[in-house]
């Protein structure tokens, strides 16, 4: 199993003025070991974040343009820990950039086990989705 330094390179996660969480996947992880812990890093910052605002709602906006060539199937665990993030009450929106049909497929059977508190919406580019987004 990779280090979660190591993990942690393979995303990032910030924020805007705007109330706008962007997460970007900069690499993929290899191994399903490492695809849940990605997970788990994720979802731990997203809540901090969440912990720290207590008092707001944010959009998201996550981009998989850099992986999405590259990118595999997400664990059984890693999907459910994506699902229950997108569901997250903390959000108003989640909008999902991914260029590529494969992760297309693999990100609409995520947003599809959600419990749908959130409106989430697929995009091909970022421009449409932060247009969504500021709807």
């Amino acid at each position: 199993m990779t280090n979660d330094k190591e993990i942690q390179k393979t995303f990032q996660i910030g924020g805007d003025d705007q109330g706008i969480l962007y997460l970007e996947f900069l690499g993929n992880v290899e191994n399903v070991e490492d695809n849940i812990r990605q997970a788990e890093l994720i979802e731990q910052h997203i809540k901090k974040i969440f912990r720290d605002n207590p008092e707001r709602k944010f959009n998201c906006l996550v981009d998989l343009t850099p992986v999405s060539k590259n990118t595999h199937y997400p664990s059984p665990k890693a999907r459910q820990i994506y699902a229950r993030m997108i569901d997250s009450k903390e959000f108003k929106k989640v909008s999902i950039v991914v260029p590529n049909s494969l992760s297309r497929a693999v990100m609409n059977f995520i947003v599809k086990t959600t419990k749908k508190q959130v409106r989430t919406k697929l995009f091909k580019n970022r421009k449409e989705a932060l247009d969504w987004i500021n709807q």
